[in-house]
């Protein structure tokens, strides 16, 4: 962080506070921020990179990262505008039926559950899965997503009070609970490094079950 801290400093007396160069260095000491817990400084910094975003696709990773501060922040208002922006995005340049729109599906459901809101993660999570089944039925993400799912309809479940309702949400949360932990088991030598807590993560909601 105080490498990027000088960097900026250096860039914004030499090149201005708009160029791309200085815009990249705000995206990244709000990336180190938000991941040493700083959140009151990165959060402006990664809006400010967003923004710039807009203009500058280099800077298009820059979405998910503040997507990630507001979660961390509980800033559940800003998550959920940003989510949709987002989601708008990607259906206007996204193919129906392409991966890239399924993983933008996937990631906004899984964060849609944590913020608690299972419904619209059970939406967002139905429609990437159905797509990943198509395209990429035996890659690991695939199951993730039927684990997520599982997850959506497990968090109804539990807010249910009508038993009769809670157990047909139960009868759908199951087989998807088992179904995509057992795959991504089988699959485990294919997850990358930055994936490694969707398998433990697919265990604690079996176990919740």
């Amino acid at each position: 962080m105080p490498l990027f801290e000088e960097v900026l400093e250096r860039r914004v007396r030499k090149l201005g506070r708009n160029h791309p160069d200085t815009q990249w260095t705000v995206a990244n000491l709000g990336e180190n921020y938000k991941d040493a817990g700083r959140l009151e400084e990165a959060i402006p910094l990664l809006e400010e990179a967003y923004e710039s975003g807009k203009r500058l696709p280099q800077l298009a990773w820059v979405k998910a990262q503040l997507r990630d501060a507001y979660l961390k922040g509980k800033r559940i208002e800003e998550f959920q505008a940003l989510a949709e922006s987002e989601l708008q995005d990607a259906r206007a340049s996204l193919a129906k039926d392409s991966p890239e729109l399924a993983a933008v599906l996937v990631s906004l459901g899984k964060d849609c559950l944590t913020v608690g809101d299972a419904a619209q993660a059970e939406r967002l999570l139905s429609e990437g899965l159905a797509i990943c089944q198509q395209v990429t039925p035996d890659a690991w993400n695939t199951f993730n997503a039927q684990s997520l799912l599982g997850g959506a309809f497990l968090a109804q479940a539990i807010a249910e009070t009508d038993p009769a309702k809670k157990s047909e949400l139960l009868a759908k949360a199951e087989p998807l609970l088992i179904q995509g932990y057992e795959g991504m088991q089988q699959r485990q030598s294919s997850i990358p490094p930055q994936a490694s807590t969707v398998i433990p993560d697919a265990l604690d909601r079996l176990i919740e079950l």
